[in-house]
């Protein structure tokens, strides 16, 4: 007897718009620093030394990165919680978000 495997088909949840913004203003945030530490990396990456990187100005700008990822990563977790039935964190699943349609779309794993 053959077992069929189980198709798991991914859940659309709809996020209220307040969240959706606070989550997506965070994530952007998050990316154009990320973007500009890239940036610096790209344009001194044939550098002889770490002077870039252990200058005051990178170092206080790599604070402010961390800050916003921190923040990012509290949003997601804060909409995660709020939006995603515990049946399905439990039993595992992977979502993203589509800010243009706003909703989560969740799949099993």
């Amino acid at each position: 007897m053959e077992k069929k495997a189980m198709e798991k088909k991914a859940v659309e949840i709809k996020v209220e718009k307040g969240m959706l913004e606070t989550l997506e203003a965070r994530y952007y945030d998050y990316r154009a620093k990320q973007d500009i530490i890239n940036s610096v990396f790209d344009l001194h990456k044939f550098d002889n030394d770490a002077l870039v990187v252990s200058s005051a100005p990178f170092r206080a700008f790599e604070k402010a990165f961390a800050e916003a990822k921190v923040k990012y990563d509290a949003a997601m977790d804060m909409v995660r919680d709020t939006y995603i039935p515990q049946d399905l964190r439990e039993a595992g699943c992977r979502w993203e978000v589509d800010f243009d349609e706003g909703k989560l779309i969740v799949t099993p794993v």
